[in-house]
């Protein structure tokens, strides 16, 4: 019984840690990802998001656009010029230093919550296909209106809009959210021009997902040999 406990205990600890501790962003800068709009072919799904990242380091990820005033065309591949806490290069507008852009709270407890898969729940409105918009665009459009990128939404996005408010008015907790910068450069590594930065968020890293799997075997051999006593 107390060997059990002890294993117990242990695997506990051994979560908290992993969990707390080992995150990480899945691009860097001086990565490579390959960018897909909300029409591409190849979705990549269930990897949901307007816009679809893939990178050379194996992630393939959901994510939606800051500035409105930019583009990328679908299917290229760009540099990471930064991943950081803002847009590079501005927006519309809502620049709080020159080529700043910094993120809203609201729009980083937008992602954090669609990430987490429950954002349509916290609004009071359905994840589901809507008539011309779908959900994720409307989404998109909650994340342009709090950065400054729209001055008006409708609808699901007003809702969406309205608890971000709400919930950051209310103290709301949301994950460290960056800004994954993309840009083109020439064969000498020098910026020839910027694209549309889009939305990151961390996720554990592999050593942890590995430490993980391996307390769940051990969980799984203490469990069989309490058994059999």
């Amino acid at each position: 019984m107390k060997r059990v406990l002890l294993g117990t205990i242990l695997m506990a600890i051994m979560f908290t840690f992993a969990a707390g501790t080992a995150m990480a962003y899945p691009v860097k800068a001086g990565d490579t990802v390959t960018m897909y709009n909300h029409t591409h072919e190849n979705k990549y799904l269930p990897y949901d998001g307007y816009y679809q990242a893939k990178t050379t380091t194996g992630w393939t990820f959901g994510t939606f656009c800051v500035e409105k005033n930019e583009d990328f065309v679908d299917g290229e591949t760009y540099v990471v010029e930064s991943v950081v806490d803002y847009a590079n290069k501005g927006g519309v507008a809502g620049q709080t230093q020159p080529n700043k852009d910094y993120l809203s709270d609201e729009t980083k407890w937008i992602y954090t919550r669609y990430q987490r898969g429950d954002l349509a729940a916290l609004a009071g409105v359905s994840p589901g296909f809507d008539g011309y918009f779908g959900f994720d665009e409307e989404v998109q459009e909650a994340i342009w209106y709090l950065e400054n990128e729209v001055t008006q939404v409708w609808n699901r996005a007003q809702a969406i809009v309205a608890a971000a408010i709400a919930a950051i008015q209310g103290g709301a907790e949301f994950d460290d959210i960056k800004v994954m910068n993309l840009v083109k450069v020439d064969a000498n590594g020098k910026i020839i021009s910027y694209h549309q930065s889009q939305l990151v968020a961390p996720v554990p890293e592999p050593a942890t997902l590995a430490l993980l799997g391996a307390g769940l075997v051990a969980a799984g051999v203490i469990r069989r040999r309490s058994s059999r006593k």
